[in-house]
């Protein structure tokens, strides 16, 4: 949740958990949603939610990948799963 907060304050958006043992169902509601969502996760969650979301093949994250933005866009005409890399320097 600490992720998430700098953002969600900004942006003055409610936030909620889940479970990283319970994905197939938070993809699952999330498809059925029709609005944009942003989901954080780790290392364990984030490419395996993105492949459920798209169903298309994603490759798991090390815990040393901190910098991907998955985009994953679902219309009448299917989904697209789109990876964007952060830069990012730390001090």
């Amino acid at each position: 949740m600490a992720t998430a907060a700098p953002f969600a304050k900004q942006q003055q958006l409610a936030t909620q958990q889940y479970s990283s043992k319970e994905l197939s169902q938070l993809a699952q509601l999330l498809l059925k949603q029709e609005e944009n969502v942003l989901v954080m996760g780790h290392s364990n969650t984030t490419a395996k939610l993105s492949a459920l979301l798209s169903a298309l093949d994603v490759a798991d994250l090390t815990e040393q990948q901190y910098r991907h933005l998955y985009q994953i866009q679902v219309s009448d005409h299917g989904k697209t799963l789109a990876l964007f890399t952060q830069p990012l320097i730390c001090p």
